[in-house]
């Protein structure tokens, strides 16, 4: 028995119908209530939000993403955890949000720590070893992409380069980072980013 109403006899979403049951199952997606998904409408910027949360591992239930209000949590949590941040324009919940919006939404989303519940509770997840300062939250980038994000400084590249009078070679640039640590790093960067704060991602 589909979930939805509205999709099975709808020839423009019909063949969505197994991956918005899938969605429905994970808690991605919920629908407009009573049997309605409303698939020609337009995704408001607190739906897409609703979608990324449970891919951090969000409970929509716990949340308060379902129900009366779940639109005013979700905005706040999505605010929180700066998921909004560079989308054009001024957002509110009942924004409708194009594709170029809902891509930097999830953009935003790949570096956000991921959450675990203990007891109804939801905590960020840690991972590294030895001492507090060598721990870091856990994310998307790195369960699902193998990913790291490398924070600092630029020091070099083939501009000019802050500890030697010879550059480094082209596509090249060094990026110190708080620790001390300098970044080899095969990207190219600009004159003007010498002794600027930048952070690349690295697979």
């Amino acid at each position: 028995v589909p979930t939805y109403t509205d999709i099975r006899n709808n020839p423009s979403a019909a063949w969505a119908e197994s991956y918005i049951e899938y969605c429905t199952s994970l808690g991605i997606v919920s629908g407009k209530g009573n049997g309605i998904f409303d698939p020609m409408a337009d995704v408001t910027a607190a739906e897409a939000a609703k979608m990324v949360m449970p891919t951090l591992g969000y409970n929509a239930d716990i949340e308060g993403f379902k129900g009366i209000g779940w639109d005013i949590n979700t905005m706040a949590k999505a605010n929180t955890l700066k998921l909004l941040d560079n989308l054009q324009g001024e957002i509110s919940a009942n924004t409708p949000v194009p594709r170029e919006q809902v891509a930097q939404l999830l953009f935003n989303a790949l570096d956000k720590p991921t959450v675990q519940y203990y007891e109804g509770t939801s905590a960020n997840v840690w991972i590294g070893a030895g001492n507090v300062n060598d721990k870091y939250y856990e994310t998307i980038l790195e369960t699902k992409f193998n990913a790291e994000k490398v924070v600092g400084v630029v020091v070099a590249n083939e501009y000019a380069d802050l500890y030697s009078t010879q550059v480094l070679n082209e596509g090249k640039t060094d990026l110190q980072e708080a620790n001390g640590t300098i970044r080899s790093l095969d990207i190219t960067s600009a004159l003007t980013d010498i002794g600027e704060s930048r952070y690349a991602y690295i697979i």
